[in-house]
């Protein structure tokens, strides 16, 4: 009599076996197993959990170009200011309808880049534009709106002429939040960066230092006060008030003081720098306090 086979062992051996199979033989014989009016919807379903998009799946191209439209791009010139575009997109349109409309986006850029690549292949001409130039110069097509998209899809020569008249500007793509943008909008999220950034520096020992805070004291003593200032803020007007006092007293000139350069080379990823003091004011600047000041916060953050 053989003796049992172990679980490892026999999963082992099931692995080896589905290895071993053609995917295809195998794919016919799953669906075969489905029953036919089944088959659409649980070959969608697995797609989409692959990440596949389905046309339905997609905003409508109505929408999408009258979020474009709504944007004004190709008419800013110097006015442009895309933060402000940003918030006021996310302010307007929910997470889940401006990665749609990312994702439109991407599919116009690949569709125009096709139409150029053809248009290059039966003209022999060559359009010589590369990287972030290339991606600024279609992705900006795009920001002009259907009209001049379908224009230019239609004549991929136009791509050349607006290059060298330098008919462009960086980035429409920049308009598009991404999900890590919707956190800015949190007053919570500026609260756990404090916290973060309070409890490493605080464990620190910095070089004695001749700079001194608003109040006399050392400047590292005055920045975990401020981040503790930010910690307990229990709305975005006293976060503004913070923000406020980092630009009034330089905090910047203080921690640069600290000689923080060396410290972030021995601790690697840590936030011992002056960015991560820098950058959690810059968000608060640029994403939350105008939303506030705009009335586009929801709840006790917004108070």
């Amino acid at each position: 009599m053989r003796p049992p086979i172990s679980q490892e062992t026999q999963m082992e051996t099931t692995q080896e076996l589905i290895d071993s199979l053609d995917p295809i033989a195998m794919r016919n014989k799953l669906l075969a197993r489905i029953p036919e009016e089944d088959r659409g919807r649980i070959v969608k379903e697995v797609a989409r959990e692959l990440g596949y998009r389905f046309e339905e799946d997609k905003m409508p191209m109505q929408e999408f170009w009258a979020i474009v439209d709504e944007i004004d791009w190709g008419n800013k010139g110097d006015t442009l200011d895309i933060h402000k575009i940003k918030l006021s997109l996310m302010r307007r349109y929910s997470e889940r309808e401006l990665d749609q409309a990312r994702e439109r986006l991407d599919e116009m850029i690949y569709l125009l880049s096709r139409a150029i690549k053809e248009w290059e292949r039966e003209t022999g001409d060559e359009i010589e534009v590369y990287g972030d130039s290339w991606d600024d110069l279609l992705v900006h097509i795009v920001g002009c709106g259907k009209e001049e998209y379908e224009a230019t899809v239609a004549d991929p020569s136009k791509v050349l002429a607006r290059y060298n008249s330098r008919d462009y500007q960086e980035s429409f793509s920049y308009c598009f939040p991404w999900q890590c943008d919707y956190q800015k909008l949190d007053l919570e999220y500026y609260k756990t960066w404090a916290r973060k950034v309070h409890d490493e520096w605080e464990e620190r020992t910095f070089d004695t230092v001749t700079e001194t805070g608003p109040r006399g004291e050392t400047p590292k003593e005055a920045v975990l006060a401020w981040l503790r200032l930010v910690t307990l803020s229990p709305s975005v007007k006293h976060l503004k008030k913070a923000v406020e006092a980092y630009e009034k007293h330089d905090f910047l000139r203080m921690i640069r003081s600290l000689d923080i350069k060396k410290e972030h080379r021995e601790f690697g990823r840590s936030t011992i720098n002056e960015w991560a003091v820098r950058n959690l004011v810059d968000d608060a600047q640029k994403y939350l306090i105008p939303a506030w000041e705009e009335g586009g916060l929801r709840g006790e953050a917004g108070a």
